[in-house]
């Protein structure tokens, strides 16, 4: 642990009362109980500023390579001081970041450990131009790139129980000015899990409706997608035998390939008319996405494939409880998320404008596997969405889905924030590196995420192994298409038809008679959600105390997972801090 004074223990015994355990005490010219320097290793550094509640660092004309700025626990080379802590017991590094430039700017943790001082960094995060962000940096999950990893981020970090130093990089597009960090602590993670995986049904919507990171049916019910894609614009004439046979695999949703005729035959309004009858004729959801527009990052393809929607709106009107508009495939290349999402804030309104209220969805960054581009700006995209009817889709290949802690936290970071998410594409393997296809199955299931695997039939180029089966007609399954239909977690065990095809009636919108418990956050009862219930919260989680003033778990399980713990202390943080306003 780390090595601090006798007067310093008290204090953080004492503070400990009130706070998640781990090293957060701050003594006199130090930030979160560090010494924090200009390590001279970083050009762009100008200036590195340390307060008893905060940490400045300025910067000159900052980039992504060889130019960046930092601050670090100790300098670089031979004068280095090492911290010798046992971070054995910590989950992760948490601080509030705040940029307040006029261009994005991007935040690393570097972590060096044992003996040879060996280099671990961490995923970057985005900080957008006058916001302010609370991360959390995982310390127990491999989420992190080093020499050994071939700097993927895949990597546990070794000799946890002797780190040696800690680094901050800040990185940019030629950006000058500075970054403030505060709220610093090393100990429990702190950005909470508030997502609940098992929704109530919600008043009939009459279409398909996100609502509170989830997508609903027509009906009122939560829907999650079991299917996989097809390659239709490339194999037209495959069409009537497919989908039959997809959904005699299980499907509940596939994923249509089409073309707007910019690179490939174009799928003209009657041949989509088409495809939809056969959907609804053997009950799946169509997802209808424009692939010509992949990997590429100039902003027209994006639009022209909106407007494409535009232009075949009459074979979609009154489809809206059935079809999802999955606007470009796999459209903004380039790993990052400013363009990305400066994209699609243009794309969303061309759709909206043509008076198309269906449910969107949006894949990530990164030919979709740069999830970190819905982290950092999936709610800006969202709210640029008049109708706050929009999804995101994952891609999981080797780059994003390459191990399960890879996959769980593209996920959390997506659905931690209210927004709701589809795995819109995975394999198995792939060209650089294998897929943890068993995680992204088994993990959907738990959270109830949807997912549509890649692809039925017809891939080539030497990914060939990505065909589900070896015939249309799904008379013989390859080993990854049993995989997806029979396998754990697969599409016979798990896909469940949405209700607009099986009769069942809308959810009553009559209110219902709830049973009368206490307020959710006052926990001494006096009709006050104040710093008393978070005190009496945090020495109830610490085991400081056995029993709440109210003996009823209700009003401390403020995430409704059936636990209280530092997820509900989280939300109670952010209610009192007016973050958010409800429970």
């Amino acid at each position: 642990m780390k090595k601090i004074s006798v007067l310093l223990c008290i204090m953080l015994l004492l503070t400990g009362i009130f706070g998640v355990a781990g090293i957060c005490a701050a003594a006199e010219g130090t930030f979160g109980g560090y010494s924090w320097v200009d390590p001279k290793d970083f050009k762009g550094t100008t200036g590195v500023k340390v307060a008893d509640d905060s940490l400045e660092v300025s910067f000159q004309n900052i980039n992504y390579s060889d130019y960046a700025a930092g601050t670090a626990t100790t300098v670089a080379g031979e004068q280095a001081v090492p911290l010798n802590e046992d971070w054995t017991d910590y989950e992760a590094i948490n601080f509030t970041v705040k940029n307040p430039n006029t261009a994005e700017i991007q935040i690393g943790v570097g972590i060096c450990t044992g003996p040879k001082w060996y280099w671990h960094e961490s995923p970057t995060i985005s900080v957008p131009a006058g916001r302010s962000k609370e991360v959390s940096v995982s310390l127990k999950d491999a989420v992190w790139k080093t020499e050994a990893s071939n700097w993927m981020n895949i990597s546990n970090i070794s000799d946890v129980d002797d780190v040696k130093k800690i680094v901050i990089k800040i990185m940019g597009n030629q950006v000058t000015g500075k970054v403030i960090f505060t709220d610093w602590s090393i100990g429990e993670p702190t950005s909470g899990n508030t997502y609940n995986p098992n929704p109530s049904p919600i008043p009939a919507p009459g279409q398909f409706k996100i609502q509170d990171g989830h997508l609903f049916d027509a009906n009122g019910y939560p829907f999650v997608m079991r299917g996989v894609n097809h390659a239709h614009t490339w194999f037209k004439t495959e069409l009537e035998t497919t989908i039959p046979a997809l959904a005699k695999a299980g499907c509940n949703a596939v994923r249509i390939v089409l073309s707007n005729g910019t690179k490939w035959q174009k799928d003209d309004i009657s041949s989509v008319r088409r495809i939809l009858e056969l959907c609804e004729q053997y009950k799946m959801v169509a997802v209808l996405e424009v692939h010509d527009g992949l990997g590429v990052d100039q902003e027209q393809p994006l639009l022209d494939s909106a407007k494409y929607f535009v232009e075949i709106k009459d074979a979609l009107i009154g489809k809206e409880d059935r079809v999802i508009i999955n606007i470009a495939n796999e459209w903004f290349g380039s790993w990052g998320g400013q363009a990305w999402a400066d994209g699609y804030k243009k794309a969303i309104p061309i759709i909206r404008n043509a008076g198309l209220t269906h449910t969107i969805m949006v894949d990530s960054a990164g030919w979709g596997q740069y999830p970190q581009s819905i982290h950092d700006y999936g709610k800006d995209v969202f709210e640029a969405d008049p109708l706050k009817n929009t999804m995101f889709s994952i891609h999981f290949y080797e780059y994003s889905g390459g191990n399960a802690a890879m996959v769980k936290s593209n996920i959390d970071g997506v659905i931690n924030q209210g927004l709701a998410l589809c795995i819109g594409e995975f394999g198995w393997k792939h060209t650089d590196g294998d897929v943890d296809e068993a995680t992204i199955m088994s993990y959907c299931q738990e959270k109830n995420v949807g997912w549509l695997a890649w692809s039925w039939k017809g891939n080539g180029g030497g990914v060939e192994y990505l065909d589900l089966s070896y015939d249309w007609a799904g008379t013989s399954l390859t080993e990854w298409g049993d995989i997806v239909v029979n396998g754990p977690n697969g599409l016979k065990e798990t896909s469940k038809l949405c209700t607009v095809f099986t009769g069942q009636g809308p959810v009553d919108p009559t209110p219902k008679p709830t049973p009368t418990y206490g307020t959710k956050g006052d926990l001494n009862g006096d009709g006050k959600i104040n710093s008393t219930d978070l005190t009496y919260l945090k020495r109830y989680i610490l085991k400081i105390i056995t029993d709440l003033p109210i003996e009823d778990d209700y009003v401390a399980d403020l995430n409704n997972d059936g636990k209280i713990n530092s997820s509900d202390l989280t939300l109670l943080k952010r209610y009192l801090l007016q973050i958010i306003t409800e429970f």
